[in-house]
């Protein structure tokens, strides 16, 4: 009788093919933590350390009131439409903005992601964990105005136009597109620029859907750029900011504007010299809130300022900057770029955090300081956007004219190379960054640093991204002569 042993099969932890997916699921899981995680300690923070702090301008955003339609035509109403899902509650906002920012760190790590490189996807995680460790992109959730939400979109919608691939491409790409148009009156400008960028930059046949969904967000931004003009009185107190700050120091400037563009003479030039419209200089302030449509508004006066600034104020300033004194205008656009990305102005949230405003006392970033030694800076001692920036410095990227010929190198290598990364992204986060950076500095004198941080951190992020591609680029090439050789 022959006896035939029983086939013999290993241990389910010793089949390669078990051992190899196990490997797979335990590291995707580690991935997850690492993303995830962290997220769970900044809520437990901002719920139980933190104050929710409404910014004076809170206001604007937090419709606490019966509807009418200043509620549509409002600046921000992304932030209003959100914020009123929550019922206005502030812990319940606080909640929102630090589910989108977990939002916008599950979205980058997925578009970033390889399908079958267990140590890239580890490497990834850890570095969307490293960036979201900032406050400006966890904590900075207890700040109830308009900067966290339009943080988040500034950085998510360009990762999202220019990587997503997929059946709900266009949907995605709508939906935050128009999210991110009416979060801020700037941001229009900056969709159509990045549109145009993605059409630059695409390569081979464009479909008719993409097409369509593209052209709609600029229509969309269009109309909200109308709407901005009809109904956002904020421009106009922009306006009255940078006469005092920017023209009135300047006697040239000043007889300029009242011999070119008509503007009234009179002893308010030299009383509001460097001050801002709350300041009474003209023996009162010229702003006030209107309690239905909550919109700014100017208070009239004796000499006819106001007037003029409803009428020909804006235009005036406009042609000044962009034709009159053009290139005085770009010198100082290269200078302040310079002096601010040398600074630590990225990190601006950190001081919005530590604000001593009577609704925030003892301030947020006290309350931070106490949880570590190094609690003032960040939860890991630093903040990721620092080191960037000190990592750009190194190539130079505080100069204007670098940055051009970094965005013409890109754009050339874009065009003509078979690989290119993540460079077409990185390009035009350069691009709409100083685009972001010059109308937010030239749009308000008052709160500079505040308008300005967003388009840093584009800057940064676009900056890291495009050394990072030519890395790539250069290993890529690399690997194919060795292929060759071999």
């Amino acid at each position: 009788m022959n006896h035939q042993s029983p086939t013999h099969r290993p241990a389910p932890f010793l089949d390669p093919h078990f051992t190899q997916h196990g490997m797979k699921n335990i590291a995707s899981c580690l991935n997850w933590v690492l993303i995830v995680g962290p997220f769970l300690f900044y809520g437990w923070v901002a719920y139980s350390k933190l104050i929710p702090v409404e910014y004076p301008d809170a206001f604007a955003y937090l419709w606490r009131q019966p509807f009418n339609w200043s509620y549509l035509t409002g600046r921000s109403l992304t932030q209003r439409l959100l914020f009123s899902l929550v019922l206005n509650e502030p812990q319940m906002i606080v909640l929102l903005q630090l589910l989108i920012y977990l939002l916008s760190a599950v979205i980058i790590y997925l578009l970033f992601a390889q399908k079958n490189s267990i140590l890239y996807n580890l490497l990834l995680s850890v570095a969307v964990m490293f960036l979201f460790s900032s406050y400006t992109l966890n904590v900075s959730a207890v700040i109830i105005n308009a900067e966290p939400i339009f943080v988040a979109l500034t950085i998510l919608f360009p990762f999202v136009l220019f990587l997503f691939k997929g059946r709900y491409q266009i949907f995605l790409v709508l939906t935050l597109g128009i999210l991110f148009i009416f979060s801020k009156n700037v941001a229009p400008y900056t969709t159509i620029l990045l549109v145009i960028w993605r059409f630059i930059t695409m390569r081979g046949r464009i479909e008719r859907q993409t097409l369509v969904g593209y052209l709609g967000l600029v229509i969309v931004s269009l109309a909200s750029i109308t709407l901005t003009h009809a109904y956002d009185t904020s421009l106009q107190i922009n306006t009255v900011n940078n006469m005092y700050r920017r023209v009135f120091p300047d006697p040239a400037i000043t007889t300029y504007f009242q011999t070119h563009y008509g503007m009234p003479v009179g002893s308010f030039v030299t009383q509001c010299q460097g001050a801002w419209i709350g300041e009474p200089c003209f023996g009162h302030s010229l702003i006030t809130i209107n309690p239905r449509s909550r919109n700014y508004e100017l208070v009239a006066d004796s000499f006819g300022f106001v007037t003029w600034v409803q009428q020909d104020g804006q235009q005036a300033y406009l042609r000044f900057l962009l034709w009159d004194s053009s290139m005085d205008t770009y010198r100082e656009f290269r200078r302040v770029v310079r002096e601010v990305m040398q600074s630590d102005a990225v990190i601006f949230i950190n001081s919005y955090l530590g604000a001593n405003l009577p609704n925030n006392t003892p301030n947020n970033l006290k309350a931070l300081a106490l949880l570590h030694p190094s609690g003032a800076i960040g939860f890991l001692g630093v903040d990721p956007f620092l080191l960037i920036r000190n990592m750009l410095l190194i190539f130079k990227f505080e100069y204007v004219e670098v940055l051009w010929l970094y965005i013409a190198i890109g754009l050339g290598v874009t065009r003509r190379c078979k690989y290119v990364s993540y460079l077409p992204l990185a390009t035009s986060m350069l691009v709409v960054g100083l685009a972001l950076f010059f109308l937010s500095f030239f749009g308000d004198s008052m709160e500079v640093i505040r308008h300005i941080f967003p388009a840093l951190i584009i800057l940064e992020l676009g900056g890291f991204l495009y050394v990072v591609s030519f890395v790539a680029i250069g290993v890529y090439y690399v690997r194919q002569q060795w292929q060759v050789v071999g």
